[in-house]
């Protein structure tokens, strides 16, 4: 064996992986010699030091090559594995689903017999982690460049389409507190005491000045209207120009459930919520849905999030998704031991700012004038009053010829887009 170095195997083990970007590889050699280093290489990258039994970090999902070269006195030896890292493809990019902490994870809609029928009952694929603070501090990559802006990407989610067809589309949310980005402000729900998305001040205003660039009336802190400009970029962000404009799916129909009952595990978890989301339980004589048929003058596609939206973006810190999703979202706070620090501070979805409150689009069914929000604290809650002001992110769908042709999706690289047609 002398002058020799035997690389015996190379290990990769996928199932000892800490995390969704991460394998274990362990390298097995025989000399007589001294090691010096191992070195791992993915793919074509740069060759980087390690150990024996080494973590290697994987940054898409599907077939990659790992190399192993061991170093000893003057001799050198190699030897390569290819592994197949889970993934899902989204708009044409291959992305590895998540199995702990920050990434995309599949979420499977089940009832008592499995998989059902019905077109909501679907696999997706959800983005769930911690929003970004500093290079140093993990983060979940959904950065996506859209409007010439930051957006995120919520998931790859089920949609009723124009024709009444159930298919899966991009769902995408524009949230604040991304640096060098206005945040899109404070707004009255609806400007009446109504909590009927498709008649809503709100909804007139993101499919009106904001889808269109323009400028008029808003209602923002108080009954009076406004004028917001959404033209000039001065004070408010610009809005949506003519190239985000073709990529909105403006036939997908929005579900308009709501429900009154929301306050503990039998009733008020994210499973729960997606089903009220996509019910029929809304006041009196409500629209259920909110579609291009029901509203063809004011339906563009601008909505806000949905409350099982926010659920399904924690991975629930030390605990897992699992603890999180059997948690009334509710108690999702301070006073119920751990779900605030494990569910709600893992949730990139949750907003920032003392005492502020994220609008969703769904209705409290009990009351005629309530709309369910998410506070800063982390908890979902109806507020009984849809004219106060509270935080809105704009949420679109993006139309199934737009694909990711560029990007990691971290933000100073976000994914890029682009209409195939």
């Amino acid at each position: 064996m002398e002058g020799q170095i035997i690389i015996k195997k190379i290990a990769v083990n996928l199932s000892l992986a800490s995390c969704n970007d991460t394998v274990q590889a362990t390298t097995e050699v025989t000399t007589d010699d001294n090691i010096e280093k191992y070195e791992y290489q993915i793919d074509s990258g740069d060759w980087k030091e390690g150990s024996a039994t080494q973590n290697i970090i994987v940054s898409s999902g599907g077939k990659h090559t790992i190399k192993v070269r061991v170093t000893a006195g003057s001799k050198t030896a190699e030897t390569s594995q290819e592994i197949d890292m889970p993934s899902v493809t989204i708009l044409g990019k291959q992305i590895a689903i998540a199995t702990c902490e920050n990434g995309i994870y599949k979420v499977e809609h089940k009832d008592e017999t499995g998989l059902s029928a019905d077109g909501w009952k679907k696999e997706e694929y959800r983005f769930a982690g911690v929003n970004y603070t500093d290079e140093s501090t993990p983060y979940v990559h959904n950065y996506v460049n859209f409007n010439n802006e930051k957006w995120r990407i919520i998931g790859l989610v089920n949609v009723k389409t124009e024709d009444g067809t159930y298919e899966q589309r991009l769902k995408i949310v524009r949230t604040d507190g991304i640096n060098g980005q206005k945040d899109f402000g404070s707004y009255q729900w609806n400007s009446e005491y109504n909590n009927d998305w498709t008649t809503s001040s709100l909804k007139n205003m993101l499919n009106g000045i904001y889808y269109n660039s323009g400028n008029g009336s808003c209602y923002t802190d108080d009954s009076a209207a406004s004028t917001c400009d959404f033209a000039s970029g001065i004070e408010l962000p610009k809005g949506l120009n003519e190239t985000a404009r073709e990529m909105v799916d403006d036939g997908v129909t929005w579900n308009l459930g709501g429900t009154d009952d929301y306050q503990d595990s039998s009733n008020g978890l994210v499973t729960n919520l997606y089903n009220y989301e996509r019910g029929t339980t809304v006041p009196s004589s409500h629209q259920t849905e909110w579609s291009a048929t029901t509203d063809p003058t004011e339906h563009k596609g601008v909505g806000l999030i949905y409350p099982s939206d926010y659920g399904y973006a924690s991975h629930g810190g030390s605990k897992g998704r699992a603890y999180c999703f059997a948690k009334e979202l509710y108690n999702w706070d301070a006073t119920q031991g751990d779900y605030q620090t494990n569910c709600a501070n893992n949730d990139w979805l949750k907003p920032s700012g003392s005492s502020s409150y994220l609008w969703t689009i769904t209705p409290f069914s009990g009351y005629s004038d309530g709309a369910f929000n998410v506070y800063s604290e982390g908890f979902l809650y109806y507020y009984d009053n849809v004219t106060d002001s509270g935080v809105v992110w704009p949420v679109v769908y993006l139309k199934s010829n737009v694909k990711i042709v560029d990007g990691t999706g971290e933000i100073n690289n976000p994914y890029q887009l682009s209409v195939q047609n």
